[in-house]
């Protein structure tokens, strides 16, 4: 399966901003695994920041539209995420190479961080997970921490 190169340079940014590695929780670190169903490409919606799977649709959905600000704004720290000309023009066909999004489990580090592991469908085949940290009440994508295969 091909992987979208718009979300490949995604990742390779967040993870050359990276200074550390994502934050590993304790062994016994609070895992909720969600009963989520698959969330079709076609029904993404901007459906706000008030968990982190709703930010992660959030930011497919801005990815579909091409709306690079809402974008942005999934990210806990936006200012060092930077997007070219190409990035722009590669962010829908990237995001229509996918068919869908399926959150499938939270690990708790602590109240205002958490790892989200979730599936996109058409992009990647392992499930994977990112980091989200709480800003002003609102889960966003953590700028710092990088995306990587969940091994959990």
């Amino acid at each position: 399966m091909q992987r979208s190169p718009f979300f490949a340079l995604v990742i390779a940014s967040i993870m050359l901003l990276a200074s550390v590695h994502a934050t590993e929780p304790e062994a016994d670190a609070e895992i909720t695994v969600l009963e989520s169903k698959l969330i079709l490409n076609k029904d993404w919606k901007n459906a706000g920041f008030k968990t982190p799977q709703a930010t992660g649709q959030t930011f497919l959905w801005a990815t579909r539209e091409g709306n690079v600000e809402m974008v942005l704004k999934c990210f806990s720290d936006s200012e060092d995420v930077n997007f070219t000309d190409e990035d722009r023009q590669r962010m829908q066909p990237a995001a229509a190479a996918t068919t869908g999004y399926q959150p499938l489990a939270i690990r708790k580090i602590d109240d205002n961080r958490v790892q989200l592991k979730f599936k996109v469908p058409g992009w990647q085949d392992e499930p994977f997970m990112h980091e989200f940290v709480r800003v002003d009440n609102k889960w966003k994508i953590d700028t710092a921490s990088s995306t990587r295969t969940a091994n959990w």
